[in-house]
């Protein structure tokens, strides 16, 4: 039965997201029933530490350092996100005096300082860290390039949360600072020679551009000011020139990647087909008519190169959401990695309340979700997968031709009237909703796709956060 309701039950359960290849954030166990008295007791005994070290030495003695870590930890699991900060701002303090302004050994610091600013809810504060941060590893970095490379992109995808987290004023502006530290990282890692790192960072990458995309074909303020440049030039991008440059940026990104192959892996010819299904996916995100011709040609290359029918069957015979989580390299990892909504319906979630229609790929039959009850309504619906036919859809003030999309969508009848405005308001984001359509023994197939779309209720910035720790709370 195809149906649309808002969701009731929260079970106690972790729920996995896997967000098109976008890390979730750090899991912090939460502290309940009597673990609080023995937190509480643990808080007391460090703070006791810490005070007789300072009285005994000074504020800022390096023997102050390990004690202060470990009280921010605990106060953590406590909850006291507030007094957390306190302990972390001044572990800061005893690093900088020892070893120096710009110094190594303060970058987790600040790291767990801005995730600690996160859970309390305090992104201007987490912003302000950040900017701080993505400054010193830009400009003042310690380390190897390997160690820069990681830590860009934890600023990178940390900002990313942002743009899904935070208040409106400032997502564009995350976005654009993720997308700036993507780059950046993408150009040091050209410098590696682990083409997983290479292709990690460069497939996070084209995903950021992907977002930025989908900004600017929603229209209205968001995709205005993704369009624009510097506020005091007044230069905005016509909206047809700002998509074809993320169009080439995301394609260049991901033809790098196939160059270093070609070049270090010249034979590897299933990492070379693996490449071309992500470029393939890419064109089809962006409507290239030409990605459906694509697809039989990669099933009969791996054929050739003697990849198991079983195998290539498991990777193209069912439509799967695009983008995809990751670019994998082999097989086997795009097989550990394939969608588990195989036998029932794609399940996704809305991310944001200022990007609606933007959807993430999660696990099946969610029972809850993290934050409030009823954050989200639950509809389902069964959408008719032809590629030989386009669609066309009018999104943010234009008319668009689609191909990989939905030539027809179908709903559940019901009769309650917020019910049926959740259809109607998901007609739009799911016509824009792009999937690698099925190929059997080499040929393009037409299929029926089961999706259940988790969509916000209410609308306010934090209602519930698919960033933070997944933990899904009795209410």
């Amino acid at each position: 039965m195809i149906f649309i309701h808002t969701l009731k039950r929260i079970s106690r359960r972790t729920v996995l997201v896997i967000l098109a290849g976008l890390p979730v954030g750090s899991w912090v166990p939460l502290a309940l029933g009597n673990d609080f008295e023995s937190l509480e007791q643990q808080i007391q005994n460090q703070q006791s530490l810490v005070a007789t070290l300072e009285s005994h030495r000074d504020y800022a003695n390096h023997k102050l350092l390990e004690p202060l870590l470990e009280l921010a930890r605990t106060q953590v699991l406590a909850n006291r996100f507030d007094d957390a900060r306190e302990s972390l701002s001044h572990a800061a303090q005893v690093v900088r005096i020892r070893d120096g302004l710009f110094a190594a050994s303060q970058y987790s610091i600040i790291e767990q300082t801005i995730e600690n600013d996160i859970r309390r809810g305090a992104w201007q504060a987490a912003t302000e860290q950040l900017e701080h941060l993505q400054w010193l590893y830009a400009e003042r970095f310690q380390g190897s390039v390997e160690e820069q490379v990681e830590h860009l992109m934890w600023a990178s995808d940390t900002h990313l949360r942002g743009v899904f987290d935070d208040q409106e004023v400032r997502v564009v502006q995350h976005l654009k600072d993720a997308t700036r530290l993507n780059t950046l990282a993408f150009q040091l890692a050209s410098r590696q020679d682990s083409l997983e790192v290479r292709a990690r960072v460069a497939y996070s990458l084209a995903q950021k551009h992907h977002l930025e995309a989908q900004g600017i074909r929603l229209g209205d303020q968001i995709g205005f000011k993704i369009r624009s440049h510097m506020p005091e030039s007044g230069r905005v991008d016509d909206r047809k020139k700002a998509l074809l440059q993320r169009y080439n940026a995301g394609l260049g990104a991901l033809w790098d990647v196939r160059d270093q192959v070609q070049q270090l892996q010249p034979d590897n010819a299933e990492a070379l087909a693996m490449i071309d299904i992500s470029i393939a996916d890419w064109q089809l995100l962006f409507n290239k008519r030409e990605a459906l011709q694509e697809y039989p040609r990669l099933y009969k290359r791996l054929q050739a190169a003697g990849i198991d029918r079983q195998k290539l069957d498991a990777l193209f015979a069912q439509p799967v959401t695009l983008p995809r989580p990751a670019l994998y390299l082999d097989l086997e990892s795009a097989l550990a990695a394939a969608d588990m909504a195989r036998t029932g319906p794609f399940t996704l979630i809305e991310r944001s309340a200022y990007f609606p229609g933007i959807f993430a790929a999660t696990l099946p039959d969610s029972p809850g979700l993290p934050g409030r009850r009823d954050s989200y309504l639950s509809a389902e619906a069964e959408l008719l997968l032809d590629p030989f036919k386009s669609t066309k859809a009018w999104l943010g003030g234009t008319l668009r031709t689609n191909w990989g999309t939905a030539s027809e969508i179908r709903f559940g009848e019901n009769s309650d009237s917020r019910q049926e405005d959740l259809s109607q308001r998901l007609i739009a984001p799911i016509q824009e909703l792009h999937l690698r359509p099925a190929v059997v023994d080499g040929e393009l197939r037409a299929s029926t796709v089961a999706v259940r779309y988790l969509v916000r209720h209410s609308n306010p910035a934090r209602a519930i956060s698919v960033w933070d720790a997944l933990q899904v709370s009795q209410l």
